[in-house]
């Protein structure tokens, strides 16, 4: 066996191979196989993680609701947005919002996405979602 074959097999007895944090014998949050999250993500990392999510993300988007695969980029940005922020089963429950969405009717679906408990969970970030939604113009921070 190799050098990281090995190592890592070493690793996994005396660190723990876990995909939820977990805290180590000096109580530092680890990850991983020993992943000391107080070090940080380099840049690649953070990028290999968002890519892998936006994959997983659009995936289950567009099996949740096949119709969304027709929206225009910005719309369907509005709707993967969500997606990172709440995860499906949430999104989910915005049926009128969907509904909306589904029919092409955008006043109603951004009126509807801003009369939710999101919407005074996540402040200006449901106001450009939902101009999003709205517009078909992707929104972004000022």
């Amino acid at each position: 066996m190799s050098l990281k074959t090995n190592a890592q097999k070493q690793l996994e007895q005396d660190e723990k191979r876990s995909r939820y944090l977990y805290h180590d014998t000096l109580n530092i949050p680890t990850i991983g196989i020993g992943r000391n999250l107080k070090r940080g993500l380099t840049e690649d990392e953070i990028d290999y993680l968002f890519n892998n999510d936006y994959r997983d993300h659009l995936k289950e988007l567009l099996e949740a609701f096949p119709w969304a695969e027709h929206l225009d980029e910005a719309r369907l940005g509005a709707l993967l947005n969500m997606t990172f922020n709440m995860g499906i089963t949430r999104l989910r429950g915005f049926k009128n919002m969907l509904a909306s969405m589904e029919a092409g009717d955008w006043e109603a679906a951004a009126s509807h996405a801003l009369n939710s408990v999101w919407a005074s969970q996540v402040g200006r970030r449901s106001h450009r979602i939902a101009e999003q939604i709205r517009s078909g113009q992707w929104q972004f921070q000022q």
